[in-house]
């Protein structure tokens, strides 16, 4: 069969083109999404809350035949309580696969009910039953809204045009730099008060620049992503090189040693692989997976969220 053919069997409506073709709208009163592939499609069906281990395992029990087999998502970090997902593998039978496919949701849709499995009836913008459009928000297929949707995308477009004549980059890169302050105390502080080495306290550095950015009236752009990964190293360096002057003035003290003469030594290749580069390496990793933690917050501008908002408003498909 043939990706449209499949997609024609399932009923739903065709998203995409070519290898990216699925079928997206309502299967047993789930939202659905229908991937299809060369002898099976699978079937991702959006539900109300996580699908647990166990429903799965009761669902499985149900089908004891190799026509589908079930497999549960794990949810990522969402915006919207959107709940879960239950991906249903159908394996295509050599005749009449149409006949397999119907009979195969004529016994799903009262196993689902009675292992507690429910679908994502609600409207995440208005909480609401009796959704018209079916679209994609955060990776998951949400019921909503065609009017609900729109009014969001249109929220987003007067906040955008808003914040382009109410912020500036000077007030984030502001709010930035004490953001990467604040964010550095306490780093510094375990360090040296505390002789501990928390890698924790080096990965909210990144968040504390970010949030300072926002605080402070910053636009959003892709300076607010470069600016925080550059400070974000710039603040972790210096809290190792202020943590290791601190350290060097109490071990040598009738050497006096300086701010500037500790980074002399920082800068000495040998003194550096000696004495510094396991520190620094370690603290520069943390910091990274800081910003690894923080990207899906720093990489957002104002104009990444309209054009979420515009594409998810353009392909929703009508139910």
């Amino acid at each position: 069969m043939t990706h449209e053919e499949i997609i024609q069997m399932t009923g739903l409506k065709h998203v995409g083109a070519d290898k990216k073709l699925k079928g997206r709208g309502i299967v047993l009163g789930f939202p659905a999404e229908a991937v299809p592939d060369k002898k099976n499609v699978n079937l991702y069906l959006f539900t109300e809350s996580e699908v647990t281990k166990q429903q799965k395992n009761k669902l499985a029990q149900k089908f004891e035949t190799s026509v589908a087999t079930f497999h549960t998502q794990e949810s990522s970090f969402s915006d919207w309580k959107i709940g879960g997902v239950l991906m249903v593998v159908v394996w295509f039978s050599k005749e009449e696969p149409e006949a397999a496919y119907e009979q195969l949701l004529q016994s799903l849709g009262p196993a689902l009910e009675e292992v507690g499995i429910q679908p994502a009836a609600n409207c995440p913008f208005c909480d609401k039953p009796d959704g018209d459009a079916v679209t994609k928000l955060e990776e998951r297929l949400v019921l909503t809204h065609m009017d609900c949707l729109q009014h969001w995308q249109e929220e987003q477009s007067e906040k955008a045009e808003h914040n382009r004549y109410n912020q500036s980059s000077m007030r984030g890169i502001i709010g930035g730099l004490i953001g990467g302050v604040v964010g550095a105390l306490p780093t510094l502080g375990a360090l040296y008060f505390f002789d501990f080495f928390v890698g924790i306290l080096f990965a909210l550095i990144p968040l504390s620049i970010y949030y300072g950015w926002k605080l402070f009236g910053g636009r959003l752009s892709n300076l607010t992503t470069a600016f925080t990964i550059f400070y974000t190293i710039v603040v972790a360096l210096i809290v190792e090189i202020v943590d290791s002057w601190l350290i060097l003035r109490e071990v040598f003290p009738e050497l006096e040693i300086t701010l500037l003469r500790t980074i002399d030594v920082y800068l000495d290749p040998y003194l550096f692989r000696e004495m510094f580069m396991r520190s620094t390496v370690t603290a520069l990793v943390f910091a990274a997976i800081g910003i690894w933690i923080a990207w899906k917050q720093i990489r957002k501008t104002d104009k990444s969220d309209v054009e979420y908002a515009t594409t998810a408003l353009d392909e929703a498909v009508r139910v």
